[in-house]
């Protein structure tokens, strides 16, 4: 599998290529501004490869200005459509009014309200540098996790929802209290038949629909796959919408463990195979 450029999503292997890491904030600033569904990958990383010219083209001025102008163009001719928050514009970021911090489930809006978990409304600039603090003194993996939710966001401004359950069980996790919902067989079954494809593939790039296919028996809606991918793959991967209705996986870092180590294995078989017949 090849590295390919975030900004282009084409193979570093041509063209002048760059390690940015003291001008990662430019490019955070830029992706905000281009609204481009990048910034979820850049929040998630300290560096990163990409071509010299296209991080020129992307962090310039007049670039983001024009790329600014045409989706203000865009949103004018469709005024039967109800304007997009930029959160819901690229479906991957993390949905802070409907989600739980914490678990990153949404909301029970099917059970009968007396039914349903509680759910709060975060209020105060305190509460996330209190999450933060229990973040570090826990250092495990569902830590990091919230971690890196919420360390850019405003929480009180993006009016962030948990679970009472999930915030309870956060702080205190010797209690035995589990995070979430009870883990549904079928998402895991399915999700392990999508890793074995991604991982035995030599394609660095997938759309959600091709990985939908995978599931036969059945389909996680694709706020799962998307989620479960990033907590499987983390920063080496990034997931870009395009037109509303094409989602594309991409493979940014070849040097994943999983991913390495499956394609080799793929091609020790191969060639074992093909010096038995020989």
């Amino acid at each position: 599998m090849e590295e390919v450029c975030l900004i282009c999503c084409q193979s570093l292997s041509s063209g002048n290529t760059v390690v940015v890491e003291r001008g990662i904030d430019t490019l955070r600033d830029a992706s905000v501004e281009r609204n481009d569904g990048k910034i979820g990958h850049l929040r998630r990383v300290n560096s990163i490869k990409i071509h010299v010219q296209c991080r020129k083209e992307y962090t310039r001025k007049s670039s983001i200005a024009a790329t600014k102008r045409k989706q203000d163009e865009g949103a004018s001719t469709s005024g039967s459509s109800p304007p997009r928050t930029r959160r819901h514009t690229n479906e991957y970021l993390f949905d802070f009014q409907n989600l739980c911090i914490f678990c990153g489930e949404e909301k029970e809006k099917k059970k009968d309200i007396k039914s349903r978990r509680i759910i709060h409304r975060v209020s105060t600039a305190t509460f996330k540098d209190s999450i933060i603090a229990v973040a570090e003194q826990l250092g495990n993996d569902m830590a990091k996790a919230v971690t890196k939710r919420i360390i850019y966001e405003d929480l009180v401004a993006a009016e962030a929802r948990y679970h009472h359950d999930c915030h309870v069980s956060f702080k205190k996790p010797t209690t035995g209290g589990k995070i979430g919902r009870p883990q549904d067989s079928r998402i895991t079954s399915a999700m392990e038949k999508i890793y074995t494809y991604i991982e035995n593939n030599d394609d660095c790039q997938f759309t959600l629909a091709e990985l939908k296919d995978v599931c036969k028996d059945f389909t996680p809606d694709e706020k799962t796959i998307k989620s479960k991918l990033i907590e499987r793959y983390e920063e080496k991967i990034v997931i870009t919408t395009k037109n509303r209705s094409l989602t594309i996986i991409c493979f940014i870092d070849v040097q994943h463990d999983l991913l390495s180590k499956a394609w080799y294995e793929k091609k020790n078989r191969t060639k074992r195979k093909n010096v038995s017949e020989f």
